[in-house]
């Protein structure tokens, strides 16, 4: 049986700051093979980001540490619509990426609509995340 790992905040690609390619990503999700995967993919393409495992965390650290873009695991995280909608009202132009198993969310329509910039399937395609960072970056940069 393989031996799980822990998310290690000095994971190679968690850091603060931009590597050049814009703001900084919060990966906002539990500490599972899921999470390993994306912050895999972050560091592989040189994205910055900090992980952060709980949405208390996060609001926290989006209060004294403004980023481009978040990264919100909707399945693993107890997320509602007041969620969303805080978050857009504290950084409006930040850009939320929900991550999710499930393709319908009744009780996040608005949030869904209004305040989620893109929603990826799990597990998680990694050209689409790739894909969907960079348009991020380039609209961040040509603002």
């Amino acid at each position: 049986m393989k031996r799980r790992r822990k998310i290690d905040p000095q994971h190679p690609g968690a850091v603060t700051g931009s590597l050049g390619m814009g703001p900084e990503i919060v990966l906002a999700h539990p500490n599972n093979k899921a999470s390993h995967q994306i912050a895999d993919i972050l560091a592989h393409e040189q994205f910055p980001f900090k992980l952060i495992a709980n949405l208390e965390e996060l609001q926290t650290y989006l209060e004294t540490t403004p980023c481009s873009t978040v990264i919100i695991d909707m399945d693993d995280l107890p997320v509602d619509r007041q969620l969303f909608r805080n978050l857009k009202r504290l950084l409006p132009k930040l850009n939320i990426l929900a991550l999710s198993s499930r393709t319908f969310h009744p009780e996040l329509e608005e949030a869904m609509t209004r305040h989620i910039y893109a929603c990826l399937n799990k597990p998680v395609d990694p050209e689409e995340m790739i894909y969907l960072l960079k348009s991020v970056y380039n609209a961040a940069n040509l603002a």
